[in-house]
């Protein structure tokens, strides 16, 4: 019994031990055993999922006796005055409590007609009830469409980690190895063994890394400008010449191109013993900071908001709109956990946002990135796609 006033006591049911022998447990406001009009209030409903609530909490216990008992109580409610009862707790029990609460629910609904029930089966029967369990299988089945779709899309969706495969990693290997003649040439550039030796394993990236990663990068849009989206990469002197002796030392760097007509310009930031990636995001916007150890730069936002002020001035001859504009910083993105991946952090973020693509790589893929970014670079072409 004990049980069972906890378990009503849970749901709001309180559970006297004051005794009427000859009285049927009361659980609607009107009701009759002769089929006559079941009329249940306006709060039944709250009254009935309670104590079915509780009685199947009850139920579904161990403490439930396999035989039949009486118990003598009287049953309370919030809304409701004590009322005596005498009843068995069996199975004919927990189905009155189950029909009460599909005819509560019923007149309580707003597709339900009629004010009263008279019975269960007038109510199965009824049309508004037969119309509110097809809307309910229809529902049905547009979850499961959308959960098999979900599944689909997981398969076609292409893997971000594709192994290297040994013809790949013989290349990657043989990079490594020390030599006087550069690994690989391109972009005005010559990669030398010690510039791939910064992409072993816990050592720093350089600025040549970076630097030719970002023109493969500009590369790809280059080759398919109908699928990516129109950008710019910055190289790594860019921040901190245009942080030191302001705007008129950069201002010739983009004379090739309008950056006010790109998607998005990149442009890597070295703070002296850490990368990061910044992004001037014309189509959103606004001026993007992501930094792998989740730091802030308040100073970074401040010179870029200038520079397009006066790149503005000097190219469109026009003040620059921040209309809409707005600094972003987010923490939410990966994260690195030891002291010598920013970098590759930073050349995620970049190649990642070149594409608009969701950041899905984290600290267990930086073995992994360093060995693949090998590889593009003496292949000349970036793994990743959309």
């Amino acid at each position: 019994m004990d049980k069972l006033k906890r378990s009503f006591a849970r749901h709001g049911i309180g559970l006297d031990d004051s005794d009427s022998d000859d009285s049927e447990t009361e659980l609607s406001t009107e009701s009759s055993t002769n089929g006559e009009t079941l009329k249940p209030q306006s709060n039944g409903l709250d009254e009935y999922r309670k104590m079915v609530a509780a009685a199947m909490d009850y139920e579904n216990s161990a403490a439930r006796p396999s035989k039949l008992f009486p118990v003598s109580s009287t049953l309370s409610t919030p809304k409701r005055p004590l009322v005596a009862a005498n009843s068995y707790f069996n199975d004919q029990f927990f189905d009155e409590l189950r029909k009460k609460l599909v005819i509560a629910t019923a007149a309580s609904s707003p597709y339900i007609d009629a004010p009263v029930i008279s019975s269960e089966s007038e109510l199965m029967n009824s049309p508004a009830f037969k119309d509110i369990l097809e809307k309910g299988k229809q529902m049905d089945l547009e979850i499961e469409r959308l959960r098999i779709e979900e599944q689909l899309l997981k398969k076609q969706k292409k893997d971000s980690f594709p192994p290297l495969d040994e013809k790949a990693m013989n290349i990657v290997k043989s990079a490594m190895k020390q030599r006087p003649t550069p690994v690989v040439s391109g972009f005005s550039v010559d990669l030398m063994h010690h510039d791939f030796a910064t992409l072993s394993p816990t050592k720093w990236l350089n600025d040549e890394i970076i630097n030719f990663y970002g023109q493969l990068i500009m590369e790809r849009t280059k080759n398919e400008p109908s699928k990516y989206p129109k950008i710019h990469f910055f190289n790594t002197f860019f921040y901190s010449t245009l942080k030191d002796q302001g705007y008129k030392s950069v201002r010739r760097w983009s004379k090739k191109f309008d950056i006010f007509a790109l998607d998005y310009v990149i442009i890597p930031v070295h703070l002296g013993m850490h990368w990061c990636c910044s992004v001037l995001n014309m189509k959103k916007k606004r001026i993007e900071y992501y930094d792998s150890l989740l730091g802030g730069n308040p100073t970074l936002f401040k010179i870029y908001r200038n520079y397009l002020q006066e790149e503005s001035m000097d190219k469109k001859k026009i003040p620059f709109d921040f209309t809409g504009w707005s600094d972003y910083c987010p923490k939410d993105i990966p994260r690195q956990e030891n002291g010598f991946d920013c970098g590759v952090f930073t050349c995620m973020f970049a190649e990642y946002s070149s594409r608009e693509a969701e950041f899905d790589f984290s600290q267990e893929q930086m073995p992994y990135l360093r060995q693949r970014i090998v590889y593009e670079l003496c292949t000349k072409q970036l793994l990743a796609s959309n």
